[in-house]
């Protein structure tokens, strides 16, 4: 049996009776919509005063400035991919080209028929899927109506345009994700708005958009073990466009139905402390900003989520205020860097607006397009801020930013995005990333490396030679979960703890200590930023450096071997590279490591 195959039976163990019967019926929908769907019927769509856009001459003037560099080059097709990766694309693109790969895989397959996950010619999914989320056009489009720029706005809809006759509907990679339509659905929503707003006409387009795409979007979407944020944006997609068209319900669900779905899942999807249950910090910040899109949209509605529903996401945006770096994210979790819409000042920095809004401190581009939320005021934390739920506690002093794992593995029966990073302690000084999480690579273009990083050995946490967790059997698919660990705190000090191994780390105005304990013998790693470089100065002591400052490392213990090697590490999607390593083995009992800056 082929390892395709074999992952196959592993993930058909991993469903209930009941998915597998909606699995069937889906099967069913698949054979009916891969003949001919005749949207004919379709008229013109009347848009509701959804989204309100603000005035242009409240924009800030970062933003403006931003909006003026950003014009040309979306133009002309340099775009950004997964917020981190330069490329080039022809304008318009090349719908089925991996810009990345630069390679061509032009299908007029039946989308059902085809097996995203396995491209030919070295092609990734995602970097097909990527263009087509639109989102880099809504970017443009936005720059083009700050700037009443007539022209390129039409560029954009002439985009548009051949997207749709490149890609008919259910034929091709472009129709293999609901996800992938529903976040076309939010982009089309917002895009619409600005078009009306500058007088140019759409009544063409979105007859041939909207049908094919909520009627995709609703009768495909994700379900059972396999629903985690993709659920959540395909009904988010849905709520927004059944808003601002109201006639587009009638290809998919009465928007009181589409409203209470989405209600269940964020209370399904969001544990009560507010951390997301995927256990990715990128697809917290994902689901939460596609919740927060919807919950808008219901408002001009005049509906709104249950109060529980509405707790839940303030206890999701406190959770991501405390839980996200103040600078440099190294996200836990698998993370493609994906966004629901592109309303931050920049990419490279959106994760931080999203804290800072989150915060309630000034965030200019999201305060300007996006409607504040009534958030709680955050605590003033003296020593550790505990989130028992998800298994996270973080500490932050004037320099030092400390984040402690002590999660389950993740979502639902697949654990799907999560990692084997129980234990791991993620350290920022100064600004700077000092001890990372290993991060996620790329989900299909490079599986090997995928598995690497989602690993224990890839994380800075202890490990007993005895212990034995849960293995990776493909793409999206654990064999099973570990225990979640025991999570305290003591004063300055977090405690994690596993049936084999417990983790105690502290902190004072001098650094931050860690003490590993088990009985038997164990092996701890420390992986550091690639910026930094590690150098022995002393027996079982080490210095870490990097152009501003340094770190004395001081090692005690029942030590049997330390060694400086190098490891992968993924600083963001799609990118991988390559950072120091201090491994130590210790024949059991108690080791401290002690961190100084200097």
């Amino acid at each position: 049996m082929s390892k395709d195959w074999r992952w196959y039976r592993d993930r058909l163990r991993a469903m209930s009776i009941r998915e597998i019967a909606f699995r069937a019926r889906a099967e069913v929908y698949a054979w009916q919509d891969s003949r001919k769907v005749d949207f004919s019927d379709a008229t013109t769509f009347t848009a509701a005063n959804f989204p309100i856009l603000p005035p242009r001459a409240c924009v800030p003037i970062v933003l403006a400035q931003q909006f003026a560099e950003d014009l040309p080059r979306l133009r002309t097709g340099d775009w950004v991919f997964f917020r981190a990766v330069p490329v080039h694309v022809d304008m318009p693109p090349q719908w089925d080209r991996d810009a990345l790969a630069q390679v061509s895989v032009a299908s007029n397959q039946s989308a059902f028929k085809l097996n995203h996950r396995a491209l030919p010619h070295g092609a990734d999914i995602k970097c097909l899927w990527e263009p087509s989320r639109w989102q880099h056009l809504t970017r443009l489009l936005m720059a083009a109506w700050m700037a009443e720029d007539r022209e390129a706005s039409a560029e954009v809809l002439s985009v548009l345009k051949h997207w749709v006759t490149s890609n008919p509907p259910y034929r091709g990679w472009q129709w293999t994700s609901a996800l992938e339509s529903g976040l076309r659905m939010i982009q089309i929503c917002w895009m619409d708005a600005l078009f009306s707003d500058m007088g140019i006409e759409t009544a063409e387009l979105l007859r041939e958009v909207l049908p094919a795409h909520t009627h995709f979007t609703w009768r495909h979407r994700t379900f059972g073990s396999s629903a985690n944020n993709h659920a959540i944006g395909e009904l988010a997609g849905l709520i927004v466009c059944a808003v601002r068209w109201p006639d587009s319900q009638r290809y998919s669900a009465p928007l009181g139905k589409l409203r209470d779905l989405l209600e269940s899942e964020i209370l399904a999807q969001f544990a009560p402390d507010g951390g997301n249950r995927e256990q990715a910090l990128n697809y917290h910040l994902f689901s939460l900003e596609l919740c927060l899109h919807a919950e808008c949209a219901l408002k001009t509605a005049s509906l709104s989520f249950s109060d529980a529903a509405q707790l839940r996401l303030a206890a999701a945006c406190e959770f991501l205020a405390y839980v996200q770096s103040p600078s440099e994210p190294w996200d836990y979790g698998d993370s493609d860097d994906a966004y629901a819409l592109p309303i931050f000042l920049s990419e490279k920095t959106s994760a931080l607006e999203w804290r800072a809004w989150a915060r309630g401190e000034v965030s200019p581009a999201l305060d300007f397009w996006f409607n504040r939320r009534n958030l709680p005021a955050l605590d003033k934390v003296s020593n550790w801020k505990i989130f028992s739920d998800s298994g996270y506690a973080v500490a932050e002093s004037e320099h030092t930013f400390l984040r402690v794992d002590a999660s389950p593995l993740g979502y639902l029966s697949t654990a799907a995005h999560g990692h084997c990073d129980a234990l791991h302690l993620s350290a920022w000084q100064k600004g700077r990333a000092v001890l990372v999480d290993p991060g996620t690579g790329g989900y299909f273009g490079d599986l090997a490396s995928r598995e690497v990083l989602a690993g224990w050995e890839s994380h800075n946490g202890p490990i007993s030679e005895t212990f034995v967790g849960p293995s990776r059997r493909g793409p999206f698919l654990w064999s099973q979960h570990h225990e979640q660990p025991s999570l305290r705190a003591q004063g300055n000090t977090a405690i994690a703890a596993t049936k084999s191994t417990e983790r105690s780390v502290g902190y004072g105005p001098e650094g931050w200590w860690v003490e590993d304990k088990s009985d038997g013998a164990f092996g701890t790693r420390w992986q550091f930023a690639p910026s930094f470089v590690l150098t022995q100065i002393d027996q079982n002591v080490f210095s870490v450096e990097c152009a501003t400052f340094a770190i004395r490392i001081t090692i005690s213990g029942s030590i049997r071997q330390v060694a400086i090697a190098t490891a992968l590490c993924s600083p963001s999607f799609r990118v991988l590279s390559k950072s120091a390593l201090l491994v130590v083995n210790c024949a059991g009992g108690i080791l401290r490591t002690e961190f100084t800056p200097t």
